[in-house]
């Protein structure tokens, strides 16, 4: 099956952040999708560039909770102030055209619970999420 075809069974509501938003606009469309546990940064061109985790927010949030221990620590609390900041360039995705059981193989062997799918412009279309394709799996089973 190709990732098109469940993603036609399969949609998710997704939210992007633009790569120049502030940290307070972050937050806001973040609490408007708590679903999401990885939230995808665009730049101007609609290109996916990076993600930020649910995780790293959350560590800038309750920042003050937290004991500094080292100088990148105390820098990330004080420069990370908008998307390009706080974001990870790095990360898994698929393009649309891909064979699922290619994209469930991608997330065994890198720890994912979710994969964006991007069409061949960079452009974020969806993403994967792991449990529906274990809940169908299951289901298959039985």
């Amino acid at each position: 099956m190709k990732v098109t075809e469940w993603l036609q069974k399969h949609t998710a509501k997704y939210c992007q952040l633009l790569i120049d938003e502030e940290i307070e606009t972050i937050l806001n469309k973040v609490i408007q999708h708590p679903q999401q546990i990885d939230y995808y940064v665009i730049n101007h061109e609609q290109q996916v560039v990076g993600y930020i985790p649910l995780n790293k927010l959350a560590n800038y949030v309750f920042a003050e909770h937290q004991p500094a221990q080292t100088r990148r620590q105390i820098f990330e609390r004080i420069a990370s102030g908008n998307a390009e900041e706080l974001m990870t360039r790095h990360f898994s995705f698929c393009y649309e055209d891909e064979e699922l059981d290619d994209i469930t193989h991608r997330f065994i062997e890198n720890n994912l619970k979710l994969i964006p799918v991007l069409d061949q412009d960079k452009k974020l279309i969806s993403y994967i999420d792991i449990f529906p394709l274990i809940k169908e799996s299951h289901n298959n089973l039985l």
